[in-house]
């Protein structure tokens, strides 16, 4: 299934969350890891490009036509 999920999180741009957007908790809970030894990284999620008009990139508009809903690609059918 690996091979799967790698696939929607490449459609989808799944990265980790950047320190400017976990700001100073997410650097607290940083520090706190490291100092108790624990393993720890910033959340992965899926992140969309910021349009010039404040709108986000695959995003549309709420009175948009259905066929502009911002879904992505089609995935590939499951196996079997």
């Amino acid at each position: 299934m690996a091979p799967l999920f790698e696939e929607i999180e490449t459609v989808l741009n799944v990265t980790p969350v950047t320190d400017d957007i976990m700001g100073r908790n997410g650097a607290i809970l940083r520090r706190g890891a490291e100092a108790l030894g624990v393993r720890h990284g910033p959340i992965r999620r899926p992140v969309r490009l910021r349009m010039p008009s404040g709108r986000q990139a695959g995003h549309a508009a709420d009175d948009a036509p259905p066929s502009r809903s911002g879904r992505g690609p089609p995935l590939r059918p499951l196996p079997g």
